[in-house]
């Protein structure tokens, strides 16, 4: 039987809580549900005197702890001094007009008739005791706190869990995300993943509160698959010093590499491409920057036999961005290197595309807080700011698509207010204008929540019918490969794709990642990155290459799915 909830009363909710003193990351969560539209909070929950415990002794409370905890402390000295999650707040300032009650207080919780409750802590509470269950996050089935083994085991990503107990059997993950792990700092991977907990928390209590139960059974739907990896090593002291031996070696080499060695970005071409030969990388020649700066981003026009590729052009010297076109001939030679935008703030990603025979553009301007969108108003060397199609947002690399008399733009998107990434991420929106700024979220937001598939990668296309997605893979490092994605469903209401492709670098490739793919019927671009050495830098080579090394490989039920010919 589903609970219906009135849109017009906010969500009655209870918290249950460790202690008074919780860290920042729950206390700056509590205080924003409490201040919302959408949830009232009627109680709290929290243990009694005799149960109390602060810092990691609630999560830690069945392991010798001492090494352990001294390794968290070294690497937030050393690494971790801007991290704030774990900083510890009083909750009294919050919930002291709340009626507080212990979790052996059953019929008591139950008599609150709370729609959700939202559970803080390590214990479990029946999810029977609220009308729609009990909502808690929970990380791999690891004894070590969230993003500790991941550091010191080097996993490419640190997964992170929120689950509903609706007391219908046994917990329904409702939620996952995949981060690209912070290999150098456990305080920091620690703290992307809290604070990006927290606002995940917030966006599912509005969904429920904008959709009713619906929205919850969609999410459970999609999470039907999703299988956790787990770690299932003992914990130990001597373990926990093996992993500070581990971790400072690694950050020794990091150091010595960010030292000697430069990730320099380029650009890589092929011409006679045509829109179905995307599926094979085979002789591609290098488009190779001055050795004091990146290009990466490639956008392409083709046009009067020439080829104009947008770029993000980036100076070693100024460490921020502007944006350029390289015009190129059919025979490769580069004929005119041309800055065309630069602001006060870091831009890449040129999305250009055309509407009503006009070329626009939309850069990356996150740093600014903006989605822009430019006119090429003497393509492609002069363009002119048309508006602002969404403010006071953190999104990156944004893709417009139009189909079905709409416009669906896709970019992921920080929503933590603390900078924690924008990898894993990717949100949905749709118009049925472009010149707006009235642009509705889809109601599964965000879309994907994985660093390995998340992140555009490129414009997005049609063949043999079906629509497909670029994405970037930034598992184990930003700009490891490309995935190519095959949307499945796109309506206002549902939102699914497969991934069908995924290109990385084969083990000793000179290129080490890469991150964008674009083309037109003439020329196919992508950009890549390998490590120069920064003293007597040597330059990549201009020579054809053979990227028959690249693989493709999809996992899942140990199977290898075909690629597209």
């Amino acid at each position: 039987m589903q609970v219906e909830l009135s849109a017009k009363e906010k969500l009655n909710t209870g918290i249950f809580i460790d202690d008074d003193y919780i860290p920042k990351w729950q206390f700056e969560l509590i205080e924003e549900l409490k201040n919302s539209s959408f949830a009232n909070i009627v109680f709290v929950i929290k243990r009694d005197n005799s149960q109390k415990s602060r810092g990691f002794k609630a999560t830690l409370k069945d392991i010798n702890e001492t090494v352990f905890r001294l390794h968290l402390k070294l690497d937030e000295f050393v690494f971790g001094r801007e991290t704030d999650y774990a900083k510890s707040f009083d909750s009294k300032f919050l919930l002291n007009d709340l009626d507080t009650v212990t979790p052996a207080d059953i019929e008591k919780i139950k008599n609150y008739q709370s729609d959700i409750i939202l559970n803080l802590t390590g214990e479990t509470l029946p999810g029977s005791v609220s009308k729609l269950g009990v909502l808690s996050y929970r990380t791999l089935k690891h004894p070590a706190p969230l993003g500790y083994n991941e550091v010191a085991d080097k996993w490419e990503t640190t997964e992170s869990v929120l689950q509903l107990n609706n007391g219908l059997g046994r917990n329904k993950i409702i939620h996952h995300s995949q981060m690209l792990t912070h290999y150098v700092s456990i305080a920091k991977n620690r703290n992307a993943c809290y604070w990006r907990t927290a606002s995940t928390i917030l966006r599912i209590i509005k969904g429920v509160y904008d959709y009713g139960e619906i929205y919850l059974e969609r999410l459970i739907k999609s999470e039907e698959e999703y299988l956790a990896e787990a770690s299932h090593r003992t914990f130990s002291n001597f373990n926990a010093a093996k992993n500070i031996f581990k971790h400072s070696w690694k950050v020794t080499k990091r150091v010595v590499q960010k030292m000697f060695y430069k990730d320099h970005w380029d650009l890589l071409y092929k011409f006679n491409s045509g829109d179905s030969d995307f599926s094979s990388f085979r002789e591609f020649k290098f488009l190779t920057a001055p050795s004091d700066r990146d290009w990466a981003d490639p956008f392409v026009i083709s046009k009067d036999n020439k080829h104009y590729i947008f770029i993000e052009e980036m100076p070693y010297k100024t460490n921020k961005a502007h944006l350029s076109v390289l015009e190129l001939d059919n025979k490769g030679n580069l004929l005119h290197s041309t800055k065309i935008l630069e602001k006060d703030y870091h831009l890449s990603y040129p999305f250009v595309f055309k509407y009503e025979d006009v070329y626009y553009m939309i850069p990356e301007t996150g740093q600014n807080k903006t989605i822009e969108l430019y006119k090429c108003s003497k393509f492609p060397y002069k363009s002119e700011f048309v508006m602002n199609l969404m403010e006071n947002v953190y999104a990156a690399d944004v893709t417009l698509f139009y189909r079905n008399n709409k416009w669906w733009l896709f970019c992921c998107m920080d929503n933590t207010g603390k900078n924690v990434g924008m990898l894993d991420e990717l949100h949905l929106f749709y118009s049925e204008d472009l010149f707006t700024t009235n642009w509705q979220s889809h109601p599964q937001n965000p879309v994907c929540t994985s660093s390995k598939t998340a992140r555009p990668a490129g414009k997005i296309f049609i063949k043999n019918g079906k629509i497909y997605r670029p994405s970037q893979d930034s598992s184990g490092i930003y700009g490891r490969g490309i995935n190519i994605n095959e949307i499945t469903t796109l309506s206002e209401t549902e939102y699914a794709e497969t991934l069908v492709k995924k290109i990385l670098p084969a083990s000793g490739d000179e290129l080490k990642g890469l991150h964008t793919f674009n083309f037109t019927d003439e020329i196919m671009l992508i950009d890549g990155f390998r490590r120069n050495k920064r003293i007597g830098i040597n330059k990549l080579p201009s020579n054809n290459i053979d990227l028959n090394n690249f693989y493709t490989t999809r996992k899942k039920a140990s199977k290898t799915v075909p690629v597209l010919d």
